[in-house]
C-alpha cells in the first residue's frame, strides 16, 4: 500500500520522482512509428546525452514533421 502524501507536500514529492524508463527506451529505440515532431520542451527531463540529441534534432527540424529514422 502506498504512503499518503498531503496536498501541501505533493510537489516536493513529485519533484523527487525519476522520469519513467519507458520514455527513455522509446526515445533510444524508436518505438514510435510514422512521422513525429521534435518536442521543443519535453515534459519529462531526459538524461544529458539524450537531451543533446533532442536539441540537435530540434535545431535541424524545428517546425517540421520527420520520421524517427531521419532523426
Amino acid at each position: 500500500m502506498g504512503k499518503y502524501v498531503p496536498g501541501a507536500q505533493i510537489k516536493a514529492f513529485t519533484d523527487t520522482v525519476r522520469p519513467s524508463m519507458a520514455v527513455e527506451v522509446a526515445f533510444e529505440h524508436g518505438f514510435y512509428e510514422g512521422d513525429s515532431a521534435v518536442v521543443s520542451t519535453p515534459g519529462t527531463p531526459l538524461r544529458p546525452e539524450l537531451e543533446k540529441i533532442r536539441q540537435a534534432a530540434h535545431t535541424r527540424w524545428p517546425q517540421t514533421e520527420v520520421s524517427f529514422g531521419d532523426i
